[in-house]
């Protein structure tokens, strides 16, 4: 299966398509969204998924967060949620807090697994992949996925 894909920045109207060969990347100066496609095989497939923030500026900046919990991960499609990263977890109660040093990124992974069951699919059907920080400072990013027979 092929698949053609839309990759859209939330906090600025940039378009980018692309086929399904290697890495997708849409970033901003302080996060960056990635999604690795892969061929699907029996109608399933991991896709992996990657953010990455970074400190652009010249001082240490330090996020603070309500618990352990400092990033997530999901996917939409048509506007319901089909994966959470943080789904079933537990995290503690603690306040936490992220300090990047000048120049310093800190990536965050997660694995989700697309399953299409047989039958047949209208051609645009588009899973949305967000991810980001869970904090108010930074809106998240989203790269549209659009599985093509």
């Amino acid at each position: 299966m092929k698949c053609l894909v839309l990759v859209m920045v939330t906090m600025a109207a940039v378009f980018v398509f692309a086929g399904c060969k290697g890495q997708l990347t849409v970033k901003d100066p302080r996060q960056e969204l990635s999604v690795n496609p892969v061929t699907f095989n029996n109608g399933s497939a991991d896709v992996e998924i990657i953010y990455t923030v970074s400190n652009p500026d010249k001082n240490p900046v330090t996020v603070r967060f309500n618990s352990s919990k400092q990033w997530d991960a999901w996917v939409m499609l048509d506007g319901k949620e089909v994966f959470r990263e943080s789904s079933g977890k537990m995290y503690t109660q603690a306040l936490t807090q992220l300090t990047l040093q000048p120049g310093e990124k800190k990536e965050f992974k997660t694995i989700w697994k697309l399953s299409l069951e047989p039958g047949a699919y209208e051609a645009g059907t588009k899973y949305e992949v967000r991810a980001g920080l869970v904090t108010k400072d930074l809106d998240p990013l989203t790269v549209i996925v659009v599985p093509v027979p």
